[in-house]
């Protein structure tokens, strides 16, 4: 065979060990040479020949240089990597696919998965690259804030079962569906092969969701700052009068009496302005549907959006965002309705210091007891928030699993932006702090879940594989079936047979390039199916769920 190496200013190249697979990080060659004068020039455009077939890498970069000794004397040896180098270190910002309080996309954030990946390539500065292999059934939320471009396709691939690739033979880069590919090349070149079964069904596939939301109503005390700089409940700082507050309050704008001290005066100018989460409207730390927690901080944050607008018989919103409900004196109301219904709406303008469950009131919320005694109101704020599960103190999630009955352990599929939703109903009246029903998103979870799980299932089941050895250049692509691709060019090797050989390895993984041998080879494959002879299949058909953190 007439071989060529050819790198940049390399004046002598000897052999080289190219490696190619599918992803985004940048594959490696080496490439060994008559030691010269003039320093190798750090870019360049890699090219091999055998005579009748050839193969060009544009756009290559050096990463080391050394002199090697070994048969043949002092060897140059430069270690370089393809053009996916650039890939990586590209940043992008974008945040797409923005739910409203509903579940709903808001509209100009909506992206297709196929949509998301083309921004990601153009930012890696591949505009014309493919992305057809994603599916467009759903829409992922995504937040890049300065992320890496590289990383972020290579996460929104591997969700759909999908990995990003460069095809050396044509330069062109796209995505393609792991498990999913060509049949290794079956001609005259065939040196040797070896087939088997590689690949272990897994004991069982897990979908883990986001963090779920709940809308729940929630109990509020009154609350002030002490003499300490600490927020009690308002009863229980130093200078409130003995008793409580409630019936001792003679003017809301100056609660104290004259004799306080002014910093005392000042802090009780916000009694019943501000409140704290005390738990669920019943009282206690339980969800009637998820269990308690261990203290009314795993409520938090709370939010001041609704999963549940409020709307009208038209279907009308009239609210979308947190709001009072209880028991207080409305300014203005005809006697003797001086305080409110159980339960009803208090429309004062307030604000939610989410991650301490606080709320401040535009103006004091109170009731009247007897006939002109002021009392803190009974407050309750129906908003969304958080869960944290009592055993994990992590946020309440939702898991969904299949046991396909295999042996290889537990495959885990995170599927984040996949919000649980659960959404409690209640009594009206004296019974408005009673939770009568909870409303869920369980169905569209499952869905969503089950496909990410069927995903996964697909790429882990075994398949048919092999180990090929060509005479000569082979141009084979890597793709969802082909794993990797050597090629090893030594214009030293004396035999013809060696000189220049093509390796493909097919649904099974290829070894390091400088560790490449036959036997090394067939042993990765003989272990490779002897693991899938073991293996027991027993397909239960069922999908079960479970709450976890």
């Amino acid at each position: 065979m007439n071989l060529t190496v050819s790198f940049a200013n390399v004046e002598q190249a000897t052999k080289l060990l190219l490696a190619n697979a599918a992803g985004v990080e940048p594959q490696r060659w080496i490439l060994w040479a008559i030691p010269q004068t003039a320093p190798i020039e750090p870019y360049g455009t890699l090219f091999l020949s055998d005579g009748f077939s050839s193969l060009t890498l544009p756009s290559c970069q050096v990463i080391s240089q050394q002199l090697t000794y070994g048969v043949n004397g002092p060897q140059l040896q430069v270690t370089g990597l393809d053009r996916r180098v650039y890939w990586s270190g590209q940043a992008i910002d974008g945040e797409y696919n923005v739910r409203d309080a509903n579940g709903n996309i808001v509209p100009h954030t909506e992206r297709t998965p196929q949509q998301l990946a083309q921004l990601l390539w153009i930012a890696m500065g591949e505009p014309f690259a493919s992305v057809s292999a994603l599916p467009n059934i759903d829409r992922p939320y995504v937040n890049w804030q300065c992320a890496n471009a590289a990383t972020e396709l290579d996460k929104l691939c591997e969700r759909y079962g999908c990995e990003p690739t460069l095809d050396i033979g044509t330069n062109s880069s796209g995505i393609i569906v792991k498990g999913i590919g060509q049949p290794l090349p079956n001609n005259l070149d065939v040196r040797w092969a070896a087939e088997g079964i590689h690949g272990v069904l897994p004991t069982r596939i897990e979908a883990c969701s986001g963090y779920a939301l709940l809308q729940s109503k929630l109990k509020l005390e009154p609350i002030l700052e002490d003499t300490d700089n600490t927020e009690k409940n308002a009863d229980d700082v130093t200078y409130a009068p003995s008793g409580g507050w409630d019936g001792n309050v003679a003017s809301l704008e100056d609660p104290l009496p004259a004799d306080s001290t002014e910093e005392n005066a000042e802090r009780a100018k916000k009694l019943w302005k501000r409140w704290r989460v005390t738990g669920f409207a019943d009282g206690t730390l339980t969800h009637g549907l998820l269990g308690p927690v261990n203290t009314v901080h795993d409520l938090f944050p709370i939010s001041d959006r609704l999963l549940t607008p409020l709307t009208n018989d038209e279907g009308e919103v009239l609210e979308a965002g947190a709001y009072l409900v209880g028991t207080a004196r409305i300014d203005g109301a005809p006697a003797p309705l001086d305080n409110t219904e159980e339960g009803a709406r208090i429309d004062v303008p307030f604000r939610i210091i989410e991650d301490k469950g606080i709320i401040e009131t535009a103006e004091p919320i109170y009731q009247v007891t007897g006939e002109t005694e002021l009392a803190a109101a009974e407050l309750y704020l129906v908003c969304t928030h958080r869960m944290r599960d009592p055993s994990t103190n992590q946020l309440v999630r939702y898991v969904r699993f299949f046991t396909p009955g295999g042996v290889g352990g537990v495959q885990t599929v995170q599927s984040y932006d996949v919000i649980p939703r659960i959404t409690t109903t209640y009594g009206s009246g004296a019974s408005h702090t009673i939770a009568t029903g909870y409303e869920g998103n369980t169905a569209a979870l499952n869905a969503l879940l089950d496909l990410d799980i069927s995903r996964k299932l697909d790429e882990l089941s075994p398949r048919p594989s092999a180990v090929v050895e060509y005479n000569g250049i082979q141009y084979i692509a890597a793709d969802g079936a082909i794993q990797s691709v050597f090629w090893i060019l030594d214009c030293n090797e004396r035999s013809d047979e060696r000189n220049c050989i093509t390796v493909g390895y097919r649904n099974v993984e290829g070894g390091d390039l400088l560790l490449y041998s036959r036997e090394r080879a067939r042993r990765q494959l003989s272990i490779a199916t002897e693991i899938d002879r073991k293996r027991i299949i027993v397909d239960s058909g069922q999908h079960n769920r479970r709450r976890i953190a």
